[in-house]
């Protein structure tokens, strides 16, 4: 099977802006478009999108309302921006707003961009020459504005076409003509330049020639895509693109981490269905390893997000690996299914593979003379793909040939201007050298006579130095002089200090003693205070009726003064225990008997008796009789 052509970047936002400025000549000047006082206040009241209130889906009615809404010199450019918002699913719907734009907006430019734009639906329903005829218009029209790039948009186009229906070599010199163009115009890094270097690796791939396709591959991935808008896209697809390379190279482990590195990138910026193509590549990838399982839930996904997709290319895919699946598990109906849905694919290696494969489904159920019959087709088409290939792969050696002499002509020149460049090099380093070394020789004579005025100098200087340091001797000497004076007379005054110092730490100590045994005096006396406090409060607890919430809430109060953040603990370390529950336990860490319990809360001894059973159980306890140990011990 052949690999799904990837979807292009979009060249025509440039085009874009051109027809509408080419559409506003007589119309006063507004700025951007989208900045007018009428877009603004229009999107503020539809979320921010005025066009996608429109009908999109009728475009004559979108006309309408254009006209009756917009100022006129905005409808060519609403014209536009309902075109960007229309559902592509529909070839007839497309063409008709492409007319109603044309004959109400009649310019150059509308023309030229209406043409461009049928071209590229007549590629993707298959229909190549008239996509060509009207593609050579439109680039035609765009050479007659002097617009050579957007001229080649149409060669872009032209050769998506021949890479379709197999025409490698025709593709590959389009390609080259467009990129030579590209480089002559804008030699900067953009995503028309990375979608030159993907389509022509795909082209190389299609012709097996893996090393010039990973090596384009490589050239578009070394680009600076910091000046790009969205460079995660760009991350993306090459992604998707080594993934493909190291499928078709065996290399299916490398293919499976490469696919999913594409699909994380995506989620990570987006938070929409993964598209089809990315799942189709990463089931891909699976089907080549033989996880056909993997690979069947890959591939049902990808049929499902390609369901409204204008790409039939991607769909036929698509439905031929999921034939090749269900081949594999030997659900032959579906697998047949499938296969004759791909059949309407333009790609002939992919058509032959499709027969050949609804042979060996025929042949499994039986079906022999079918069977036979599709082998038939299968090796018609494959004999007519290898005569392509063959005649493709002549027109390439051609073009190859052609280049090797250019180059080599090229090579020849180049190799005669460095030697011209080497010789006068040569002359002028001579030159240079023999300039050099007469300066040199007139530097040194200078430095010698420097030299001497120096030494003369550095002597005078040593003189001045003994001098001086005789001076700095005789100093040195009653500095030490004074400083030995100064030293004895602050080691009496520090032994003086030391002697205050010492008796008053002796005082300190002393008075410490004495704070030391009033403080335990009047923690003994705190003691005291609160045992009897204690008992106190105990007894209080004892006199009280728990028969209201109020109560319950004074009870509690009390019980915190006596055990702090007691209930809090056991909430924490029993957060299932009931309100009565933890007002049992606390009365027994009250070390208060059924009588008093059953007094206090208002029920019998019995009822008392049973809700420390549960009360037990709650804790984990095995017997009633743990639990006053438990409870004391908390």
């Amino acid at each position: 099977m052949r690999p799904c052509m990837y979807k292009y970047f979009p060249f025509w936002s440039f085009a874009f802006i051109v027809a509408v400025l080419g559409c506003q000549r007589s119309a006063p000047k507004v700025g951007q478009p989208e900045q007018d006082p009428f877009l603004v206040a229009k999107n503020l009241l539809f979320n921010g999108d005025y066009y996608a209130s429109y009908p999109l889906h009728q475009p004559d009615s979108c006309l309408i309302k254009i006209k009756a809404e917009v100022p006129q010199h905005l409808q060519p450019w609403s014209c536009l921006a309902i075109w960007y918002r229309m559902p592509r699913s529909s070839p007839e719907r497309s063409f008709r707003w492409l007319q109603l734009y044309e004959e109400n907006y009649p310019h150059d430019t509308v023309f030229a961009f209406a043409q461009m734009m049928r071209g590229e639906f007549f590629i993707e329903m298959h229909r190549y020459d008239t996509a060509q005829y009207v593609l050579l218009d439109a680039k035609k029209r765009y050479l007659k504005l002097n617009r050579p790039l957007d001229a080649s948009d149409a060669d872009y186009l032209i050769a998506k076409g021949h890479y379709q229906e197999n025409k490698t070599a025709e593709a590959l010199s389009n390609y080259f003509n467009v990129l030579e163009l590209l480089n002559q115009h804008d030699t900067t890094f953009s995503h028309r330049h990375i979608s030159l270097y993907f389509d022509i690796a795909s082209v190389y791939s299609r012709n097996k020639d893996y090393v010039n396709a990973m090596s384009l591959i490589r050239k578009a991935q070394s680009g600076d895509s910091t000046k790009l808008t969205e460079p995660w896209k760009y991350h993306i697809t090459i992604a998707n693109h080594l993934s493909a390379q190291y499928a078709h190279l065996g290399k299916l482990d490398s293919s499976i981490i490469m696919a999913n590195a594409a699909i994380s990138l995506f989620q990570q910026h987006r938070k929409k269905t993964v598209p089809a193509e990315l799942n189709y590549r990463l089931g891909f990838a699976y089907t080549k390893k033989g996880d056909y399982a993997q690979a069947l839930s890959l591939m049902k996904k990808a049929a499902s997000g390609s369901i409204n997709s204008p790409n039939t290319f991607l769909k036929n895919q698509i439905e031929q690996t999921l034939g090749e699946i269900y081949f594999n598990l030997n659900r032959l109906d579906s697998s047949e299914w499938y296969i004759r849905r791909s059949l309407s694919t333009p790609d002939t290696g992919n058509l032959a593979a499709a027969h050949q494969r609804l042979a060996d489904i025929l042949a499994r159920k039986g079906d022999y003379p079918n069977a036979y019959t599709e082998a038939t087709k299968g090796i018609t088409f494959f004999k007519r793909f290898y005569a392509i290939e063959r005649a493709t792969a002549l027109a390439d050696y051609e073009a190859r040939y052609e280049t090797a002499q250019k180059t080599l002509h090229i090579a020849e020149l180049e190799a005669k201007q460095k030697i011209s460049t080497q010789r006068n090099l040569i002359i002028g380093l001579f030159f240079l050298m023999s300039i050099g070394i007469l300066l040199g020789l007139f530097q040194r004579q200078k430095i010698k006579q420097r030299i001497i005025v120096q030494e003369h100098r550095i002597l005078e200087q040593e003189k001045d130095l003994i001098v001086k340091e005789k001076g700095l001797a005789e100093a040195l000497a009653q500095l030490k002089a004074q400083e030995l004076e100064q030293s004895q007379t602050a080691l009496k005054n520090t032994q003086t200090a030391l002697h205050t110092t010492s008796q008053t730490l002796q005082l300190k100590d002393e008075f410490i003693e004495i704070l030391q045994i009033k403080i335990q005096q009047q923690s003994l006396l705190q003691q005291a205070s609160d045992t009897a406090s204690a008992v106190l409060n105990t007894s209080n607890l004892r006199q009280m009726k728990i028969l209201t919430d109020s109560d319950w809430l004074l009870f509690r109060q009390r019980c915190d003064i006596h055990f702090p953040n007691l209930i809090d603990k056991l909430k924490t370390n029993h957060a299932t225990l009931s309100s009565a529950e933890v007002r049992l336990f606390l009365m027994t860490k009250l070390h208060f008997d059924l009588g008093e319990i059953s007094e206090i809360l208002g029920i019998s001894k019995d009822s008392v008796y049973r809700g420390r059973h549960r009360l037990s159980k709650k804790l984990n306890l095995p017997e009633t009789a743990n639990l006053d140990e438990y409870v004391q011990g908390f």
